[in-house]
């Protein structure tokens, strides 16, 4: 954060002041541009206040800008508080309503439905640590769900290719870093063993999330074919 931004945020009368405006935007851009990492949520939220106050002043492209890094905070409700400081024309807007369409399929649980978004938009793509945080959000929810599964089972919520090797350059540090190990399944595959405290304090599913788990969060429990019909159940319930 910029000593400029600082003063901002500790000085209610610039917090309230439009002229704050220009110094926020950069520290926008800032974030965006250093990727999931950096990122000011007091900040973010001052200035989406003051284009409540500004509509005049307000610019879609940044608010697109706040919102990506909202949904990077996920399953943060970041990404929801930005959203209803919008008016409703302006959550219809291509440039927002293409990110709500992108957060509710993480959240509902369509997470193949999610990456086809993203590998459809070139700008989406382009959004440096999107990906990276997408997956780490779908291991939180996998890690909620699973106890096994296979590594091409794996792949489409990863949004990799199947077949998958073990020493996938995207699969196996989100592997390494999540504990997860690799064990040889009945039938002689590679199966992917998630440790249940990943299941019991890892990740806490919300709303249509939770609602649509059979038997609440009790992840531990479930087999690989009742996860697959709760993410069906979930996609319907939308």
């Amino acid at each position: 954060m910029s000593k400029e931004v600082a003063e901002i945020l500790a000085n209610e009368k610039r917090r309230f002041d439009a002229a704050s405006i220009p110094q926020l935007e950069k520290c926008v851009e800032e974030q965006l541009a250093s990727g999931v990492g950096a990122y000011n949520l007091e900040a973010n939220l001052c200035l989406m206040q003051l284009y409540e106050m500004n509509p005049s002043k307000m610019k879609l492209d940044v608010v697109r800008k706040v919102l990506l890094k909202g949904l990077q905070q996920l399953p943060s409700t970041d990404f929801t508080q930005y959203l209803y400081m919008l008016r409703e024309k302006h959550q219809q807007a291509p440039a927002v309503s293409e990110l709500v369409q992108l957060h509710d399929s993480l959240e509902s649980g369509r997470i193949p439905e999610a990456w086809t978004q993203f590998n459809a938009s070139k700008e989406l793509q382009a959004v440096k640590g999107l990906g990276e945080s997408m997956r780490e959000y779908v291991m939180g929810v996998l890690g909620a769900t699973y106890t096994t599964l296979s590594l091409d089972e794996l792949a489409p919520y990863l949004n990799v290719k199947a077949p998958v090797k073990p020493e996938d350059a995207t699969v196996q540090p989100l592997l390494r870093s999540h504990e997860w190990t690799l064990e040889k399944g009945e039938k002689g595959e590679i199966v992917v063993k998630i440790p249940v405290k990943d299941a019991l304090s890892g990740f806490q599913l919300r709303g249509k999330q939770q609602a649509a788990m059979p038997g609440g969060v009790s992840g531990p429990t479930m087999s690989i074919d009742s996860v697959k019909t709760y993410m069906q159940s979930v996609a319907g319930t939308v």
